[in-house]
């Protein structure tokens, strides 16, 4: 289990350095902050699931409503143009 999650901290944090590489991510975030963005991903992912109802885990909306709720860590740390982005996601 370990091991999955090192790997999954591994992808995203690319993932992260990618969007911060675009100008969605503010630059002066460090390989620590990312880091520490990961570990927050994971409690915030793992928080939602502790925090559901069971009959809520067949609700067809859940994918999304997980989505968006994991996505929201990420705005104190978007550029300008990283909010407009993702507000235009979050609309479509």
């Amino acid at each position: 289990m370990k091991k999955n999650n090192d790997i999954r901290k591994v992808f995203y944090k690319s993932i992260l350095e990618q969007l911060q590489d675009q100008g969605i991510i503010r630059a002066e975030l460090n390989t620590k902050d990312l880091d520490y963005l990961m570990e927050l991903s994971g409690a915030i992912r793992t928080f939602f699931f502790l925090n559901l109802s069971s009959e809520k885990f067949l609700d067809k909306e859940l994918e999304n409503q997980y989505v968006e709720y994991v996505n929201r860590l990420l705005i104190p740390y978007l550029t300008s143009n990283g909010l407009e982005q993702y507000n235009t996601y979050k609309t479509d």
